[in-house]
């Protein structure tokens, strides 16, 4: 029973398992047939009855193959290639005109290669079936015309029982190919209907937690504003002017963050934000806050890099300060800025951070070192580590980070 009833396959593809199915099925018609024709081809044509006790036997080999294997590739490459020798060899050396079986034997080969194997497969087996006949027409057809006196109604009778068996199992292939296909067609339109289904289930609730994103970081960024806010209620009822620098690099921190999140929610992917686009934005917010009385000209390249947002704060800020201790510290009064970003990605995934100033770094003695600890710290985090090299030319960091896309 085994044998009989379908087994399960791993194919996830329709369509091989249609073939699969198709295969299965024909080794089991091909046997239940031949149990039929045996007695009567025993009395009838020892030959036949032998070449019959053969298929037989080569389908019940088959259909043990399939069921241990579950996979029908291999039997079909051998059912196909012998169908065709065997009928190339009937029509070739067999001296009889009653070849009308192997021709029948030939297409259904051809039907069941393009069937189960593919239209490659199809166009060779037909291709040799063609030059089989094509020898046949040219060299042997003539020598056995003369044997047309000599056929018997045994013969006849055998070659009609054999073309009937030939022409059962094409119109069986025919059919099962036919009823098979479209199993595996009504399952693809199931399965796209269902997979669309899902689809639209899965974006209807990624609209939803992007609308609800967009919300939470709308009030986190509007939460950042009430604090800078009340840092600068704060600062007004100060009189100490370090005090009041301090309270200014703090706000400035917090707008730096602020920012971050309002890029977040007006952005189409909130997942990602564009690098370049914020830097600018950061930028130009500092300048105005420090209102210096020279020009200061920004020049960004960063290959419209897009950041995961798991590493955002911690560039926004690493810029922050390096942007916040230029405008501080590095030009003078009559001196024409320029501060000049690079941020590039390799090959290999790790990043490139470039960042300089024109200016003549002049530091007050005995000042708070904590804008540079906070740049160690937040290279720390981005996986990187940094140089800064400061000359009659300006400050130059250059900062090698890893892999930030994740």
């Amino acid at each position: 029973m085994r044998l009989i009833k379908l087994p399960e396959t791993q194919y996830t593809d329709y369509y091989d398992q249609s073939r699969f199915n198709l295969t299965w099925r024909i080794n089991i018609f091909i046997f239940g047939t031949n149990l039929v024709l045996l007695p009567i081809m025993f009395f009838l044509s020892i030959d036949e009855f032998i070449g019959l006790a053969i298929s037989s036997t080569l389908a019940a080999i088959y259909q043990v193959t399939l069921y241990k294997t579950r996979k029908y590739e291999t039997i079909a490459v051998i059912w196909v290639v012998l169908g065709v020798i065997s009928t190339s060899i009937s029509l070739l050396t067999v001296p009889t005109l009653m070849h009308v079986t192997d021709l029948i034997f030939m297409f259904m080969c051809v039907a069941y290669a393009f069937f189960t194997l593919g239209k490659t497969a199809g166009i060779l087996v037909t291709s040799g079936n063609i030059a089989a006949v094509s020898i046949y027409l040219c060299f042997v057809l003539k020598n056995d015309e003369m044997l047309v006196k000599e056929f018997t109604a045994i013969d006849i009778s055998k070659t009609i029982l054999i073309s009937i068996y030939g022409a059962a199992i094409t119109a069986y292939i025919f059919s099962e190919f036919l009823k098979l296909n479209k199993y595996a067609a009504e399952n693809y339109q199931d399965a796209n209907k269902q997979l669309e289904e899902v689809n639209e289930l899965i974006n209807k609730k990624n609209q939803e937690k992007t609308v609800m994103l967009r919300e939470i970081h709308h009030r986190v960024k509007n939460n950042l504003q009430v604090i800078t806010s009340l840092l600068r209620l704060q600062m007004a009822n100060e009189q100490d002017d370090l005090v009041v620098a301090k309270f200014n690099e703090a706000t400035r921190r917090v707008a730096a963050m602020s920012l971050i999140h309002e890029k977040i929610y007006q952005s189409e992917d909130i997942a990602r934000l564009n690098f370049e686009e914020y830097l600018k934005s950061l930028s130009q917010d500092l300048i105005a806050s420090y209102a210096l009385k020279q020009e200061v000209k920004l020049e960004i390249k960063t290959d419209d890099l897009e950041l995961s947002n798991q590493y955002f704060v911690s560039i926004a800020l690493l810029c922050n300060e390096l942007i916040s201790n230029s405008l501080k510290h590095a030009f003078q009064p009559d001196q024409k800025g320029m501060i000049k970003v690079t941020f590039e990605q390799d090959g290999e995934g790790r990043y490139g951070l470039i960042y300089s100033d024109n200016g003549t770094w002049k530091e007050s003695t005995g000042e708070s070192t904590f804008g540079i600890e906070l740049i160690d710290t937040l290279a720390e985090q981005l996986n990187g580590s940094y140089e800064r090299v400061s000359d009659e030319n300006g400050t130059t960091y250059v900062f090698d980070l890893n892999h930030l896309s994740g």
